[in-house]
């Protein structure tokens, strides 16, 4: 967790709150000695010297590279997607995420084809993707069920006016020849696979003889 706390002279100062209770002089960065957590229940408090509160902070489920906090002004918390390390917080913020998608087929080994419908809370609009790739506001939105008769991922996001966008929600549907042992399907988006800057199967510019990631 980093917290964002502005000094008398207008800077900010950034405390990393993992427990390490030391100073890093090359990026004057503070790590706290302690930590906090959100399955604890806990509130991260800002007082001055004297104890007087100056601001608090319900530690809530917290949201991968989403900062959470004071918008400018306002009353209140807030998800905000841009993120500003060392600056003043974004002016733009969502109170939560956009609902939960449901697949009403789950995924797995298929031999008959299968249809595939998609729900969401009222209010939110799912888009999805049926190559791996990560759905995101481009992608074509969710208005009809399915057909499924081969190998398809599908992968969908959920948008909602003033929320962050769901979590990515996967199924792989496998056709064809069956196996003794357990499968586990893991999947990525196809940029991380075959890319040529970040592809992990990429040759690179170069064309080395070895995929260099």
């Amino acid at each position: 967790v980093y917290i964002y706390t502005r000094s008398l002279d207008g800077s900010y100062v950034v405390v990393l709150l993992n427990g390490q209770d030391k100073y890093n002089l090359s990026t004057g960065q503070y790590a706290a000695n302690f930590k906090v957590s959100y399955t604890r229940g806990e509130t991260l408090t800002l007082s001055d010297p004297s104890g007087k509160l100056i601001d608090r902070l319900p530690m809530i489920a917290q949201v991968s590279a989403v900062s959470y906090g004071r918008l400018p002004g306002q009353d209140g918390y807030y998800y905000m997607d841009t993120m500003t390390q060392g600056a003043a917080n974004s002016n733009v913020g969502y109170t939560g995420r956009a609902g939960e998608i449901a697949f009403s087929q789950a995924g797995g080994w298929y031999d008959q084809p299968v249809t595939v419908s998609l729900s969401a809370p009222q209010g939110v609009t799912i888009r999805y993707t049926l190559d791996a790739s990560e759905p995101d506001e481009n992608s074509p939105v969710y208005q009809q069920p399915i057909q499924i008769s081969q190998t398809t991922i599908i992968r969908a996001k959920g948008y909602q006016e003033d929320k962050l966008p769901s979590l990515t929600y996967t199924a792989s549907y496998l056709y064809g020849q069956r196996h003794t042992l357990p499968v586990i399907s893991l999947v990525t988006d196809p940029d991380y696979l075959y890319d040529e800057k970040i592809g992990i199967y990429s040759m690179g510019e170069k064309e080395l003889k070895y995929p260099y990631r």
